[in-house]
């Protein structure tokens, strides 16, 4: 385990991370994107795939202008 960061292995953005080679940084979690990872790209923004499914809405209520309510009253 890692002194620095406490993981094994290291969180990429740990000091003592390996050299990755990253397509980018996920706008959720900010970790990057390694070559080989599943991601999406939805509205110039890159994550992780499990980082999208996992806080898709919450991505989209705070990071795209989707709302979310409650209804009240019949239609």
């Amino acid at each position: 385990m890692c002194q620095e960061c406490g993981q094994q292995p290291c969180s990429s953005l740990c000091p003592n991370a390996a050299a990755v080679s990253a397509i980018g940084r996920c706008s959720y979690c900010r970790e990057a994107i390694a070559a080989g990872e599943e991601y999406i790209e939805f509205d110039g923004e890159l994550y992780h795939l499990e980082c999208f499914e996992d806080n898709a809405a919450e991505i989209l209520i705070e990071n795209h202008g989707a709302v979310k309510g409650i209804a009240e009253t019949e239609w």
